[in-house]
């Protein structure tokens, strides 16, 4: 059964994408209101689901997130850069205390890890280097990104192979490539609206529910 929070958090989701659809034209969709007050309580009510007792590593990641959000509402090519490196220092840390040392890199981690480089190699770096140079220093925020995923995927392959936390997480991880691979290329390319803004916070949305509860 569906916990409350998780609950609360679908139908702040589901707002702030139907509010998107009432005006895909809009970057902030129907209500500019409606879009920045939802975003901004996507992180917190994420919290909520996972309800961390003492501030851990993922809550460090959650807090990164958070602020990156934050930036992000701010219509403007520095803010882009600025979100990207806060959530770029979140999945560093992320990625440090969840796999503090190195573990074997597995056929089946190497196999996962083809279809979101396969997005970044033939999609992402082409159309982002089409873009003003700082745009470029988005593909090192992406590979940490991708290298994020591979040690999440090893440590969750090596500590509790197949189980759903593993899918759970590598599907979250993989939402949240997508996500990101849309809003880099079309911030890059300046081609930002509403209906892309929909896909970005949908599938961003879904990664941070999918991360949290692999945390469970």
């Amino acid at each position: 059964m569906i916990s409350k929070s998780s609950l609360v958090f679908l139908v702040n989701t589901s707002i702030i994408l139907i509010n998107l659809l009432l005006n895909t034209s809009c970057f902030y969709g129907k209500s500019k209101l409606v879009f920045v007050i939802s975003k901004i309580l996507i992180v917190p009510l994420i919290a909520f689901i996972n309800k961390p007792k003492t501030i851990n590593f993922y809550v460090v990641f959650l807090l990164f997130s958070w602020l990156g959000d934050i930036a992000l509402l701010f219509r403007h090519e520095l803010f882009c850069v600025v979100g990207s490196l806060f959530f770029l220092v979140g999945h560093l840390y992320y990625a440090k205390f969840i796999s503090p040392h190195s573990l074997k890199i597995t056929t089946f981690s190497v196999i996962l890890f083809i279809p979101p480089l396969s997005i970044i190699l033939f999609k992402v770096i082409p159309d982002i280097f089409k873009a003003k140079f700082i745009y470029h220093l988005s593909i090192f925020y992406i590979a940490i990104l991708l290298r994020t995923m591979l040690k999440s995927t090893q440590i969750y392959q090596h500590s509790s192979p197949f189980n759903r936390n593993f899918w759970f997480n590598y599907i979250g991880y993989f939402c949240f490539i997508v996500s990101d691979s849309i809003l880099l290329v079309n911030e890059a390319l300046q081609k930002m609206n509403g209906m892309v803004n929909f896909y970005v916070l949908l599938f961003y949305a879904l990664s941070q529910f999918l991360i949290a509860l692999s945390q469970k």
